[in-house]
């Protein structure tokens, strides 16, 4: 079974989404985080949250997972901290894949990140992913409407077809740029226009579906 910590969130959850159960084909729990909604993470990676989230995952453990998980990628910066506090794999972001597609790629090659927000994604993510000395090109959600007002906002409501044409719309910068390999795709919202993004970009695209698929083929 996969275990998952959730936010505290009340937006859509479309497959490929890491909180519709749809989206994998093994048992899925979930543990909520009551309180963690997407700004206390995103933009005030508040520590507060460390203790509840080490919680959840213990209670995730003790009820058989065995694989944890987040619904957040910006939760990079706890990656040591949950890790060391249960006896299964656990997997904060899916940024912390960044260093083995950039092993693959050849040293020539960058690794670009579609992000929530790339002002609010720092070097102490990557750097708590493993990845702080990766070259990397960062492109964010920040100024794109429908999806900062509904994943960053916590709004109930969303217009998928004005969230695939923002999502594709960003993912298109990364077009063209010969010296980056492949995005990977930081914000577990995404990978319901996994397609989308991978016309756009012209690139192999990894998310944390992705790897979690792999891990969990492991275990």
């Amino acid at each position: 079974m996969l275990g998952v910590i959730m936010l505290d969130t009340i937006f859509p959850r479309f497959p490929g989404d890491i909180g519709n159960k749809d989206t994998f084909d093994f048992p899925v729990s979930y543990e909520v985080v009551k309180g963690a909604i997407p700004k206390r993470v995103v933009w005030d990676a508040d520590r507060d949250l460390i203790i509840p989230f080490i919680r959840a995952a213990q209670r995730l453990e003790n009820d058989g997972a065995r694989l944890i998980t987040t619904s957040c990628g910006f939760l990079a910066l706890f990656q040591g901290l949950i890790a060391k506090e249960v006896g299964v794999p656990f997997i904060s972001s899916s940024l912390i894949q960044v260093p083995l597609i950039y092993s693959m790629l050849g040293k020539e090659k960058k690794v670009g990140i579609l992000t929530a927000d790339a002002g609010r994604l720092t070097g102490d993510h990557f750097k708590e992913a493993g990845a702080g000395n990766i070259p990397l090109v960062v492109h964010g959600m920040e100024a794109q409407e429908e999806f900062y007002r509904v994943f960053v906002g916590n709004s109930p409501k969303a217009d998928y077809s004005r969230l695939q044409r923002e999502v594709g719309e960003v993912a298109s910068r990364f077009a063209g740029q010969g010296d980056i390999g492949a995005v990977v795709l930081e914000c577990t919202n995404l990978p319901p226009y996994e397609d989308c993004i991978r016309r756009a970009a012209g690139l192999p695209v990894f998310h944390l579906n992705s790897l979690i698929k792999m891990v969990y083929s492991s275990i």
